[in-house]
């Protein structure tokens, strides 16, 4: 029996053989525990531990995910990767001495709200799910009352991020050289988030809503660097990945990096894209400051601009209203022409209306609801939408893309019924892949899901040829991804067994046993080709001894018929 360890302070789990909760022998906690398959899977869950208690988040999820190759329906597996996602670090209460969590990586969502949570419930046994629920509820209110401090915190401009300590707790060249250019910037008039002033008189408390609502208001983040294993340190690491993930969700942003007496390619490789400041070259200041005021000024006459528009629209929204309303009418009448000639009225103001594009949807196709929307495809199988319906995706509110997607999505899954009903073809597989990327925003992969499970259930191996059930299958693998694979994978193995033996003669037998064989790692596959083998035998002894029968019948009606004669 593998040894697991503690996910909050790393001493030896205590459990039985087959249980999905144990107990820690060191800190006493009673916890949820991963589904160990095999030597390899215990080493990978006791690296990817290892990493996370040493709050190296990053290095940890990428273990969990590679895991999750491996076998997919791990409750434990899910939460582990929702402890890195939130940065989760247990601290012990010197009151109660219990580990609780703490959040090092705080996000606006909810963690009850987070997808790999709704998985860890949804795959947990009674036993892990009452641990779960209770510790998903003590982080959801741990993360509500960090973003209420947040909410507090006056915005910044600048977030300096450095290495303060080194390994042996002395003060760094960076966190010397980031104080010069702190005061620096302060005297430019900027705020300035710069860890070792700002949160002085915050000690004895959590800084993470400090460092949460800094990362989010501050326009720029220069982070300073002298060496690679500083730049690279865990919470260096942990403040400007947070800060890039921000730039990549579109937020308007900036990071410099700055770095002195190292290699700029000892930079880590995220920064390659980022135009990086030498600190030892001369008028290194000077550079900085007149860069960080074009971004700054820049983004102050964004908002200039930004303010501008909005009162400009505000006087205008009497005026579209009214345009608006008039459209609803027309279109209500059928007198679609002049309803289109209304919609450029409304979108001479506002060019970026998702509503009057949902109304254009409706008028190129002369009809008044989007319910008589129907789909139209080209000679491919390519569904065919106009430059209005991507306008709509782009522009229009969550209320009425939701609206236009359901619709689509019903009408999309009215000609995978159709080509269903028809036909198990390679230009079946063709169209439907051919309207992968349309349909990603209506779950194409579900519905995609849901029509190869429909052939394999309803177009079962005795009607078509086997091989093209399992190239169709085999060929989806990527478009499905690993779980979905085999939870159909499964359904066609059941079939290729149960399916009745009246349905079955020596070639189909054959068969089965070929498309086994490709997948003999897979459950009880092996003990399945030896029944199968033996239903070969019997099947084959059965057809012998009826062609036996038959010759012997022959044989006596040729006798009989010889005797006859020679009688006559």
């Amino acid at each position: 029996m593998s040894i697991l360890k503690c996910k909050m302070c790393g001493g030896n789990i205590i459990y039985n053989e087959g249980d999905k909760v144990g107990t820690c022998e060191s800190c006493g906690t009673k916890q949820t525990i991963p589904n160990i398959s095999g030597e390899k899977i215990a080493n990978m869950v006791d690296r990817a531990n290892h990493f996370r208690l040493n709050n190296e988040y990053d290095k940890a999820q990428k273990i969990y995910e590679d895991i999750l190759l491996e076998n997919s329906d791990d409750a434990e597996i899910y939460w582990d990767l929702l402890l890195c996602k939130y940065g989760i670090e247990y601290v012990e209460d010197p009151k109660t001495k219990k580990r609780l969590p703490t959040i090092n990586c705080l996000q606006y969502k909810s963690i009850l709200s987070d997808d790999d949570y709704k998985k860890t419930i949804k795959l947990a046994d009674s036993s892990q799910k009452s641990l779960f629920e209770e510790e998903a509820k003590y982080i959801d209110e741990v993360q509500k009352a960090i973003l209420n401090i947040s909410k507090k915190e006056k915005p910044y401009d600048i977030f300096i991020c450095y290495k303060e300590s080194d390994t042996n707790g002395r003060r760094t060249q960076d966190s010397v050289l980031a104080q010069d250019i702190y005061y620096q910037l302060t005297n430019e008039g900027y705020k300035v988030f710069f860890s070792r002033i700002t949160l002085e008189d915050k000690l004895g408390t959590a800084y993470e809503p400090y460092i949460f609502s800094a990362l989010n208001s501050s326009k720029i983040m220069l982070v300073v660097t002298t060496k690679q294993e500083y730049v690279n340190a865990v919470w260096v690491k942990n403040e400007w990945s947070r800060y890039l993930n921000l730039i990549s969700n579109g937020e308007n942003k900036t990071l410099i990096p700055a770095y002195r007496d190292m290699d700029p390619y000892d930079l880590p490789d995220e920064f390659s894209h980022l135009q990086a400041l030498d600190m030892g070259k001369l008028g290194f200041m000077q550079d900085l400051i007149r860069g960080i005021n074009k971004i700054i000024n820049k983004n102050e006459n964004d908002k200039i601009t930004n303010d501008v528009s909005h009162n400009t629209s505000s006087h205008n929204n009497a005026n579209e209203s009214a345009l608006m309303k008039r459209i609803e009418i027309f279109i209500e009448d059928g007198n679609f022409k002049s309803a289109e000639e209304y919609c450029e009225k409304v979108l001479d103001m506002d060019p970026e209306n998702g509503k009057i594009y949902y109304y254009l949807m409706l008028i190129e196709r002369e009809i008044k609801s989007i319910d008589e929307y129907t789909l139209e495809t080209d000679s491919y199988g390519k569904v065919v939408l106009s430059n209005n319906y991507y306008k709509v995706q782009k522009y229009a509110d969550k209320k009425i893309k939701d609206v236009v997607n359901e619709h689509i999505k019903n009408e999309y899954t009215k000609i995978l019924d159709t080509i269903c009903d028809i036909t198990l073809s390679n230009n079946s597989i063709k169209s439907l892949k051919t309207n992968k990327d349309l349909f990603e925003i209506v779950e194409w992969k579900e519905l995609y899901k849901n029509y190869l499970k429909k052939m394999i259930e309803d177009y079962s191996v005795y009607r078509y040829n086997l091989n093209s059930v399992y190239a169709f299958l085999s060929n989806s693998k990527d478009e499905l991804g690993i779980e979905d694979y085999n939870e159909l994978l499964n359904i066609l193995y059941e079939k290729i067994y149960d399916v009745s033996d009246d349905y079955y003669n020596d070639n189909q037998y054959d068969i089965a046993l070929i498309y086994f064989s490709r997948i003999e790692d897979y459950k009880d596959t092996k003990q399945k080709m030896s029944e199968i083998r033996l239903k070969l035998k019997i099947a084959r002894n059965k057809k012998i001894g009826k062609v036996l029968i038959v010759s012997a019948i022959v044989l006596f009606i040729i006798v009989m018929v010889k005797i006859f004669e020679s009688m006559m």
